[in-house]
């Protein structure tokens, strides 16, 4: 892969005459552009990551008995089936960042981007709810391809099995996924760009603060349950910071209706046909 991109670089960009050297100013004055939206993203990869990390120092409050290696790896296994959407979302966002730098440039009528907004987030519907309804019917039997500890737990260290985590930590990887690309939209609109690395603060400290208090209370489901308040806290951000430059948020949200709609018919259907233990029939059906 690194060999083909290389590749296609230089024979589309770097074919023609030679460029000018870049002054110090001018690689200076880059990094204080783009400086905002990376520490932006440092910040948000310890937000999503922070759970894992604090587990181990945390789950002995929880349960003296607990064995803070088991407990990251029942954690980490419900983590990494959650984040099936992250892959999804992070690809389809990153896509469609040319179009919506170009309708946030300074001067640009931003009711324009209304109507891409809401199809994005329609579209992250339509793929992220089925999954996310099919992943909460079958937490059981999928985690049980792992192993037995992550179907039942650990109950003599007091930790939870992972098929438990996972529906919480879905639930806030999906309020994710439909909560559109508003990390777009700020980077473009002069007066939101400087806000965004203390918006990552903000919700890297908020993320710390409830682990802190929910896994010594209750263990893994209380770190479940933080990353779940965690996100669903800066869903609530993204809803705000939506209203202020895209429009109303509930009526971009209503095109999320027929698709919650649609996947609970599908949870009906899986449950009345009894196919509770078979996650492949299911899934084709």
């Amino acid at each position: 892969r690194a060999w083909v991109i290389r590749r296609m670089v230089h024979r589309e960009l770097l074919n023609g005459a030679a460029t000018p050297p870049v002054s110090l100013r001018d690689a200076w004055g880059a990094i204080r552009a783009s400086g905002p939206v990376a520490v932006f993203r440092m910040l948000r990869v310890i937000r999503n990551r922070m759970d894992v990390i604090l587990i181990g120092a945390l789950i002995g409050i929880a349960s003296t008995a607990a064995n803070p290696d088991e407990a990251r790896g029942l954690y980490a296994m419900a983590v990494r089936l959650a984040l099936i959407f992250h892959t999804v979302t992070l690809a389809f966002t990153t896509a469609i960042f040319p179009r919506i730098a170009r309708m946030t440039e300074e001067g640009q009528d931003l009711n324009a981007l209304r109507e891409p907004y809401a199809r994005a987030v329609r579209w992250q519907a339509w793929w992220a709810t089925p999954l996310a309804v099919g992943l909460f019917f079958y937490a059981d039997p999928v985690n049980a391809w792992f192993g037995e500890k992550y179907l039942h737990g650990i109950p003599e260290m007091g930790l939870a099995a992972s098929a438990l985590l996972l529906p919480w930590l879905m639930a806030g990887t999906y309020l994710d996924s439909i909560g559109g690309p508003v990390g777009m939209v700020m980077m473009g609109v002069p007066r939101l760009e400087r806000v965004i690395p203390w918006l990552g603060l903000f919700f890297a400290v908020a993320a710390v603060v409830m682990l802190a208090i929910l896994v010594p209370l209750y263990g893994l489901m209380g770190a479940a349950w933080a990353s779940l308040a965690s996100a669903a806290l800066e869903f609530v951000v993204k809803m705000i910071v939506v209203g202020s430059t895209v429009g109303p948020p509930l009526a971009i949200l209503a095109g999320v209706l027929p698709y919650l709609a649609v996947s609970g018919a599908m949870f009906a259907g899986l449950y009345g046909l009894g196919l509770q233990d078979r996650p492949f029939l299911g899934g084709a059906l």
